[in-house]
């Protein structure tokens, strides 16, 4: 994937019987951004996730927001308890951009790698829109993933014109 195809991605990229590490890869076609997030392999989390975006969406003003990794209160807390390391958070948050139902997301992408600065942390936010079609597969895809624990799941994004959507 590069910066120029908007998309989102998840992939696994090690698995053991204690540790499901996941990367996200989000582009919306002017910004991009990488992450990493764990989670307890034997968890349903991206099952339910999954679960959440399916037939997305069902009226113009559903939300659907999921939200992977340590939030930025449970990182400062961390920090002040002394943990170092590199962590990371992944803010997903559906919705529809008009009253016709086109569909977007905002994606927050945060890593911390722990560092003695007070403010080392990277950042990223984007709006990726898309089109249901390209949800359906990403879904299906992300239910496989979850089950296996091994593959890649991908929405693809639509490139947003000024003024406009698609």
């Amino acid at each position: 994937m590069g910066i120029n195809n908007p998309e989102l991605s998840f992939e696994t990229l090690y698995l053991d019987e204690d540790l499901l590490q996941i990367e996200v890869i989000a582009s919306n076609g002017k910004y991009a951004g990488i992450t990493t997030f764990y989670l307890n392999p034997n968890e349903t989390e991206l099952v339910e996730f999954a679960k959440k975006l399916l037939s997305f969406p069902q009226y113009i003003g559903q939300v659907v927001r999921h939200k992977f990794g340590f939030s930025q209160d449970e990182l400062i807390d961390l920090k002040k308890k002394g943990f170092k390391g590199v962590t990371s958070f992944v803010d997903l948050h559906f919705y529809c951009v008009d009253k016709l139902g086109h569909s977007a997301l905002r994606i927050n992408l945060i890593e911390e790698s722990w560092s003695e600065q007070e403010d080392d942390r990277d950042n990223v936010s984007l709006e990726l829109q898309f089109d249901p079609a390209s949800l359906d597969v990403f879904v299906q895809e992300l239910i496989v993933l979850a089950e296996t624990k091994k593959g890649k799941a991908t929405l693809k994004g639509d490139i947003a014109v000024k003024g406009g959507y698609y």
